[in-house]
């Protein structure tokens, strides 16, 4: 990383410019990392009753796939676009 200037000239601004984190909020010393923001998104999307099961069952799986984003959206998990 002390040489990405060098050895990575194009990816080097937009890591000054802080594209390599994702914002929940509004202050620019609120970033994470991708990773983590995706596990806080997944455990509003679980809930309090987990996916315990969720695995076994094909079609409930699948809905929470595909409807899990929006449901974490409507409740509040936007993420800022800095």
């Amino acid at each position: 990383m002390t040489n990405l200037h060098t050895t990575h000239p194009d990816v080097f601004p937009q890591f000054k410019q802080g594209n390599f984190v994702v914002w929940k909020t509004c202050n620019r010393f609120s970033g994470m990392s991708i990773d983590q923001a995706h596990e806080q998104n997944s455990a509003l999307v679980k809930g309090e009753g987990g996916t315990i099961g969720l695995t076994e069952n094909a079609a409930a799986l699948r809905r929470w796939t595909v409807g899990g984003p929006e449901m974490a959206r409507v409740i509040g998990a936007n993420f800022i676009d800095v």
